[in-house]
């Protein structure tokens, strides 16, 4: 996972194999440009640190939101 082509961060509900709700951190390299970026779940060993930044950028999900806000990483063009 680079962190520096990562555009997209979001949190979302999955369910795991026993149906119990599971928030979970996704990330998407997608264009900044792009209206539907295509998001890939974050891997485990990186879901805490990724949670922390969310949250530090105004991230967030109300309780019952299925999806969370989805946050823009700003990049600096070269």
């Amino acid at each position: 996972m680079n962190l520096e082509h990562v555009h997209f961060i979001r949190e979302i509900i999955v369910l795991d194999k026993r149906g119990r709700k599971i928030p979970t951190m996704q990330i998407s390299y997608a264009k900044p440009s792009e209206t539907q970026p295509k998001f890939q779940t974050v891997p485990s060993k990186f879901q805490k640190e990724m949670r922390i930044l969310y949250e530090d950028m105004g991230g967030g999900r109300l309780k019952e939101w299925q999806v969370g806000l989805t946050i823009m990483i700003p990049h600096s063009a070269p």
